[in-house]
């Protein structure tokens, strides 16, 4: 495969990555769609891409795969804004995202260094696209085994009871003052520094 038919496949995962974020935030809008089962279901399919792979023999083949792979894919970044948003609440959202890129970069991280000592024991990279695509089947399964036990509108997993319209950490009545939200704290600055204006200028 020559460069410039390589340079195609980067584009056409580029550009259906693209239209799969515009599709997903029109879907996600939908009031009967689950964001939680539309992730792990578009997360599952992308794994599968990803397995697939390796076993791609035709130029075609190979980019019919990175074109599914970049629709799928775009449930990444549109989907898990309203997730966090309704497991965390508006108030937490910050914080939560946080600490997601900063896991997602730390899994981003190690999967390089594990891809090559895979390629480096085998000299092949088939198996690193294998259990990269694993890995992402495995947790879309997880991910939508837990949605599954603990159904909406309104029903008990374990001791929590949960409802369409209230958060996570609204139900588990995590104390505010441990967390405060980014608006408090832009308040509590405000307010300090007008204090502090006030006191100088008398």
């Amino acid at each position: 495969m020559g460069t410039d038919r390589s340079a195609w496949l980067i584009s056409g995962l580029g550009i259906a990555n693209l239209i799969g974020r515009l599709l997903y935030g029109a879907i996600v809008q939908q009031p009967a769609m689950n964001p939680f089962l539309l992730y792990a279901g578009s997360f599952g399919l992308a794994g599968v891409c990803i397995c697939l792979v390796p076993f791609m023999t035709t130029y075609w083949s190979l980019m019919t795969v990175a074109v599914c792979f970049g629709l799928m894919s775009g449930c990444f970044g549109t989907l898990l804004v309203p997730i966090l948003i309704r497991l965390l609440g508006l108030q937490r959202f910050a914080n939560g995202y946080g600490c997601l890129l900063l896991f997602m970069a730390g899994g981003q991280l190690i999967g390089a260094f594990i891809a090559g000592a895979m390629y480096d024991i085998t000299n092949t990279y088939t198996w690193a696209f294998v259990l990269g695509g694993s890995l992402s089947i495995l947790s879309a399964s997880n991910h939508g085994t837990a949605v599954l036990l603990c159904q909406e509108p309104r029903t008990t997993c374990g001791n929590l009871e949960l409802s369409r319209n209230d958060s996570l950490a609204d139900s588990i009545d995590l104390p505010r003052s441990r967390f405060p939200s980014h608006r408090a704290i832009r308040a509590t600055s405000g307010i300090v520094g007008k204090l502090g204006w006030s006191q100088t200028s008398a």
